[in-house]
């Protein structure tokens, strides 16, 4: 059994996010993704994830859509040259060791008029989720590790420097979580 805010928090997630996608998804970080759920038919969804399970069981439930294991700290995202109009990355950059590699990987699957989503937790949100893993509101700790938290500035810099405009920027649910909306420069 999932804890309970820790689906509270991914189906907030996903409601900042659903206004900005449209057309063909690529989720980066899908874990045991239930996204395909929401998007419209014939939309095209690839997902990608580190954890082998995740992508089995994702696999299993939507074998309509692609999936693909990958390391993102070690290893370039495993599809050619196709584009799409939609990037998630929702809660995967404080995973990251090496975030700008992941970023300029992403930006050349991005189509030119598309978005890239990321949200991350706030500096609140970090305190928030460890307080709330000891309470087993959220995934325990050791199971989300963080290995970095980004402020508004540090994650607005971040994107910037990897060749991304941020069009809008937005806390939500009280300030725990943020988002960035950005496309390639």
């Amino acid at each position: 059994m999932e804890p309970l805010l820790s689906v509270y928090t991914t189906n907030k997630r996903w409601q900042m996010v659903s206004p900005y996608v449209r057309g063909q998804v690529l989720d980066v970080g899908c874990g045991f993704t239930r996204l395909p759920d929401r998007l419209t038919p014939g939309q095209r969804y690839v997902g990608i994830d580190i954890v082998p399970e995740a992508i089995q069981v994702s696999r299993g439930r939507y074998p309509q859509h692609t999936f693909h294991e990958c390391d993102l700290d070690r290893a370039l995202i495993p599809l050619d040259s196709q584009r799409f109009d939609t990037v998630l990355m929702m809660a995967v950059l404080e995973h990251l060791n090496f975030p700008y590699k992941t970023l300029r990987d992403v930006r050349q699957y991005l189509a030119p008029d598309g978005y890239l989503l990321v949200t991350t937790p706030s500096p609140l949100g970090d305190w928030v989720h460890r307080v709330g893993s000891r309470m087993k509101l959220f995934y325990p700790e050791h199971v989300v590790q963080h290995v970095k938290i980004y402020d508004r500035r540090a994650v607005c810099d971040l994107l910037t420097e990897n060749g991304f405009e941020v069009v809008a920027f937005r806390y939500f649910e009280l300030g725990i979580n943020q988002l960035a909306v950005c496309r390639s420069r």
